[in-house]
């Protein structure tokens, strides 16, 4: 077969390609400027037999808008994704701990290809690679992508755990033994990707950070807790971990000044159920949280307008770290 011929069948190809990447409502094009374009690749295009393919493309669905005037000229209009959009995706890949910086930038030129090379620009110009800390475990995908089969496939998952010691050596947990959870779903909080999932030994609730997760693979045993923790239960989970550090779940009764509604809403939802009181000078709420100093360190953080009222021995924890670090840095 004729290379030209083959390469002529690739025409409406280049020409959608190149509407795509080169116009914008700012930047249209012309007839003469898609016949130089194509004459680049060596492509034959007569003027009647642009306007077919212009009008084939429009019914495939691409937004093509012609600007009237001496020459009409042709750019895409709506696309798959708004600018706006791809800023906000950019900036989620860009903040987000558990992406490593290589990936960040890998995944953001491949976002800036979804628009025109004009807006492109913008885009790019738009993101900052964080130089907070960010993760340096490339494989984190893989292990996402195990975790969500194995949930799709109803299957335990299996993997190694580990923190950095002081010289940033991985330290194994559990004596460097495999670790056996039931996967319930994964999370997305405070710019890294948890885990969330049952541990049938302790019988509780358990979340791990996917970017210190090992060798992550499906097993063949079945998974445990999903008849036992629906979709509300795990919510409530997440809302009383503070700072995705363990603590024994307990509720607990907080006494705050009434301008700090807003501080719990926006950190246990809209519905949680306030006791104000008679004069409304403040209110008492109830939360299942996960007791732990970061919890002390939200509620030390809020200052003398929030009280813990019960239970007692959280309120007599809390006074005793305080006294502590009064002590210490005294």
């Amino acid at each position: 077969m004729d290379p030209r011929y083959q390469i002529q069948r690739l025409k409406i190809l280049y020409l959608a390609r190149y509407l795509m990447n080169e116009t914008s409502e700012e930047h249209p094009v012309s007839i003469a400027d898609m016949e130089r374009e194509l004459k680049g690749y060596g492509i034959s295009a007569e003027r009647k037999a642009l306007y077919k393919d212009i009008e084939a493309l429009r019914v495939f669905g691409l937004d093509i808008i012609a600007v009237g005037g001496k020459r009409t000229r042709y750019y895409v209009g709506q696309r798959e994704f708004e600018l706006a959009e791809l800023k906000l995706l950019a900036d989620v890949i860009a903040s987000s701990n558990f992406v490593t910086q290589k990936k960040s930038i890998q995944l953001i030129n491949k976002l800036e290809k979804l628009t025109n090379r004009y807006d492109a620009k913008d885009l790019h110009h738009e993101f900052i690679v964080s130089d907070k800390p960010k993760s340096g475990n490339e494989t984190i995908f893989y292990s996402v992508d195990s975790i969500w089969q194995a949930i799709d496939k109803n299957k335990k998952i299996c993997f190694k755990y580990f923190y950095y010691d002081l010289y940033r050596k991985k330290d194994l947990k559990n004596n460097g033994n495999v670790f056996e959870i039931s996967p319930l779903s994964l999370l997305y909080e405070e710019k890294n990707y948890y885990l969330l999932g049952y541990d049938e030994k302790a019988d509780k609730l358990k979340h791990y950070r996917v970017d210190r997760m090992l060798n992550v693979t499906v097993s063949e045993k079945k998974r445990e807790g999903t008849n036992t923790y629906t979709k509300e239960e795990l919510a409530r989970y997440t809302k009383g971990v503070f700072g995705m550090y363990h603590g024994e779940m307990t509720k607990v009764t907080l006494r705050m000044t009434s301008n700090f509604n807003n501080v719990i809403f926006d950190r246990f939802g809209i519905d949680t159920t306030l006791q104000i009181s008679d004069d409304r000078s403040h209110f008492d709420v109830t939360l299942p949280i996960q007791v732990s100093k970061q919890f002390y360190g939200w509620v030390f953080g809020l200052g003398k307008d929030v009280e813990i009222l019960s239970p007692i021995c959280v309120r007599e924890e809390y006074v005793q770290i305080c006294k502590e670090i009064i002590n210490t840095n005294s």
